[in-house]
């Protein structure tokens, strides 16, 4: 059985789609999860990886728990 030159193409794309995917993925600041993330700033602690979840809680919470885990 042979593989068409068309079929290792798709494979390689495939291959090149998951690396990309992978790559994207981030340890959220706050739940802790693997996932998409953006890098987020809160008050005047560096910016932090937050997931799409948990960019839309309130920014005071945010701040609280970047004091308390950065210091």
């Amino acid at each position: 059985m042979s593989i068409s030159i068309l079929e290792i193409e798709e494979l390689q794309e495939m291959k090149e789609n998951v690396r990309r995917s992978i790559l994207a993925l981030e340890l959220c600041h706050r739940c802790e999860r693997i996932t998409e993330c953006e890098p987020t700033l809160a008050d005047d602690a560096p910016p932090v990886w937050l997931c799409r979840q948990c960019e839309g809680r309130p920014l005071d919470e945010r701040a609280k728990r970047v004091r308390l885990i950065g210091g």
